[in-house]
């Protein structure tokens, strides 16, 4: 009976920048509401003012909660990763996989943001913002360099 690969090592992309961005400008958005609706209320304005920068305030609350709910929404549908199975690489981005056996890897290395694939067939690109890519570089390599000699690359229970 053929049994299905083996998960040997999972690596998600890091979006921690992106989200950063997306909740800084929604973060901005409340608390430019927040300071318009409370320097109106200090300064002692006229009736119509404080109507008008009331009316302002709840739009920037709603428009900072919205970004930030879009925005998140966005992020976090892109499951994007690398799985490095008993059978080979699988890549993730936006919707699209893409499955590198062992035998068609050469090497994987780091550059410019992202992890570069080096196949018989060509290199394949990977986006990854990742802090430190070295670790995920040597497991990739280092599996890659087990299958080429025959060992094992997991066990099942």
């Amino acid at each position: 009976m053929d049994r299905p690969p083996l998960v040997l090592a999972f690596f998600r992309r890091n979006a921690a920048g992106s989200m950063k961005r997306v909740l800084g400008v929604a973060l901005s958005i409340l608390a430019m509401g927040t300071v318009i609706v409370f320097v109106s209320f200090l300064t002692h304005q006229n009736r119509d003012a404080k109507v008008a920068a009331a009316i302002v305030g709840f739009g920037c609350t709603i428009g900072g909660a919205l970004t930030a709910i879009v925005g998140m929404h966005v992020l976090l549908r892109d499951e994007s990763y690398i799985a490095a199975r008993t059978d080979g690489v699988m890549l993730s981005s936006r919707g699209d996989e893409r499955f590198i056996a062992w035998d068609n890897l050469r090497n994987v290395r780091y550059e410019l943001r992202t992890f570069v694939f080096e196949c018989a067939t060509g290199d394949i690109p990977f986006e990854d913002a990742t802090q430190n890519p070295a670790p995920i570089i040597n497991v990739l390599n280092q599996l890659r360099r087990r299958a080429q000699m025959g060992l094992p690359m997991g066990t099942r229970r």
